[in-house]
């Protein structure tokens, strides 16, 4: 439920860490009711890539798979260096 007070985009953030951490946890139903509720295209400017990159690694944990979204993914972590995310 996004309050007026909260910033758009560090709520984004924290909706998406949220339902990373319950798909991580098993709670699939949850983390997909909260996926459908992001919206990446607030995600801040500067913080951009690596939400982008949980995203993509969200909608793999839901079982969205396909070869664009593993093409994304290792794009943005060549782009952004974060090799330990492409682990998790």
């Amino acid at each position: 439920l996004f309050r007026s007070y909260i910033d758009a985009g560090y709520y984004e953030t924290l909706l998406l860490c949220n339902a990373l951490a319950l798909a991580k946890t098993k709670d699939k139903k949850e983390a997909s009711a909260i996926y459908r509720q992001l919206k990446p295209s607030r995600f801040y400017y500067l913080t951009k890539k690596i939400n982008s990159i949980l995203y993509l690694k969200l909608e793999k944990e839901l079982g969205k798979n396909s070869e664009l979204l593993s093409e994304q993914l290792d794009t943005l972590i060549l782009e952004t260096g974060f090799k330990k995310l492409a682990e998790m």
